[in-house]
């Protein structure tokens, strides 16, 4: 079937793997990660490693499904050294020793260290030696690629400077959750019985922590007498000042940043400020109580106008545009789905005095009143001038038309509904519901 005739814009990262716009419809998006690689999943479910400026187009660990582009929209750090190398000195180890694994890790290497507890009894550990500098109040995601051994649990901890109950129970062999006192526990499956495990916590008074990882007897048990065998293997340690776990970061002798991502175009012929209709899809890949912008048409300061589809607190959507001399409309709808990976659609049509917005199937209010007005330069993902997180996560799809759309396809639109090809509502092009 042919596309639909008002489309302006349209990107199928999942499917094409490029930035370049589908059939025309759009210019070729750039991407600046400036002189640092980045990690993503090839086809095969392999990490690999992007080098500067690359764009990202990842799969799913292990089983190689397409899911998009990679858009990491903060400067993020690994904090942990020897990040793949839980054997060297920069590991304390308390009531294990370590051996080399043969196991295949997430990057096809067999890089993997076994954890092999003696028989004393207490806590089972390596902790890092040296204290990871914390800033207070803020929020740190922690992580470990861990495969069972003869032990079915394990916990990753931080102490130090960070809130009480910073920890929280994996089981690694069946893929789940247990006891926790942290802010947010996820866990990956990243095939060959590999999981990532994520925790979150918040940086409390002080500034020096250390992050653990411990076997586990039981669900809420580390204090056990050790059977002298292996515990589990660990691979891909990560520790970084975000609320959610960014795409892996190698280190060796002293902390790696990774830049941001920065996808944009200052090309925007399709864009029309007075009348227009948006569709995102994107998958999420942080919890956050914060704002975090999916994308943006904007100026490049505080002072020009934007319209951008963002995230609020907890499962606020919001579709707004703001335009010169600061006022704005914003109207948002609680049904965001901030589940790790969860797919979220969303949906966002404008004209003078219309506007109205939709995620995952529910609507926001109707906006009215308004005359947009100001100059539009840019069009950006994952980041906009509004202060907070800038998005991290997949972009599956984005489209713009040149019409505002009616509301029953803004429906249709945030529920799936409507695929890149379909010329259901062909010629429906008033204002309005």
């Amino acid at each position: 079937m042919a596309f639909d005739t008002d489309l302006a814009l349209l990107y199928q990262f999942k499917t094409s793997k490029s930035l370049e716009a589908v059939n025309g419809l759009g210019p070729t998006l750039t991407c600046a990660r400036a002189g640092t690689t980045g990690t993503y999943f090839d086809s095969d479910g392999v990490m690999q490693v992007a080098s500067a400026n690359a764009p990202r187009f990842t799969h799913t660990p292990g089983a190689g499904v397409s899911l998009g582009l990679i858009v990491e929209a903060n400067d993020t750090t690994n904090l942990i050294i020897r990040s793949t190398d839980h054997s060297h000195a920069a590991w304390t180890k308390t009531r294990v020793t370590t051996g080399a694994s043969t196991e295949t890790m997430p990057d096809g290497s067999t890089d993997g260290i076994e954890i092999i507890e003696d028989d004393n009894a207490g806590d089972h550990k390596i902790v890092t030696a040296a204290a990871l500098t914390f800033v207070n109040n803020q929020y740190y995601a922690c992580s470990c690629y861990i495969k069972a051994g003869t032990r079915d649990w394990v916990v990753l901890e931080l102490s130090g400077a960070v809130e009480a109950g910073s920890y929280a129970y994996f089981n690694v062999t069946t893929g789940s959750l247990g006891a926790t006192g942290a802010y947010h526990s996820f866990m990956e499956d990243c095939g060959n019985g590999i999981w990532r495990c994520e925790v979150i916590v918040k940086a409390d008074t002080g500034s020096n922590a250390w992050f653990g990882i411990h076997g586990a007897e039981a669900n809420g048990d580390d204090i056990y007498t050790g059977n002298e065998d292996v515990a589990c293997t660990v691979w891909g340690s990560q520790v970084e000042k975000n609320p959610g776990a960014s795409s892996f970061i190698y280190t060796t002798t002293v902390a790696v940043e990774r830049v941001a991502d920065v996808i944009e175009t200052g090309t925007l012929t399709w864009f029309d400020k007075n009348l227009g209709t948006f569709y995102a899809a994107v998958r999420n890949k942080r919890d956050t109580t914060g704002t975090e912008s999916i994308f943006a048409v904007d100026g490049d300061d505080d002072a020009d106008p934007s319209l951008t589809f963002y995230l609020g607190t907890a499962t606020a959507f919001h579709w707004r545009i703001r335009w010169s001399g600061g006022d704005f409309y914003n109207l948002n709808v609680n049904t965001y789905n901030r589940a790790f990976n969860a797919l979220n659609r969303m949906s966002g049509a404008h004209a003078n005095s219309d506007y109205q917005g939709y995620c995952n199937g529910s609507a926001t209010a109707h906006g009215t009143n308004f005359t947009m007005d100001g100059n539009y330069v840019k069009l950006k993902l994952g980041h906009t001038y509004l202060s907070g997180f800038h998005f991290m996560g997949v972009f599956e799809e984005l489209r713009s038309y040149n019409v505002r759309k009616n509301d029953q396809f803004l429906d249709d639109l945030s529920m799936g509904l409507i695929l890149e090809e379909d010329v259901k509502y062909p010629h429906i092009n008033f204002i309005g519901a």
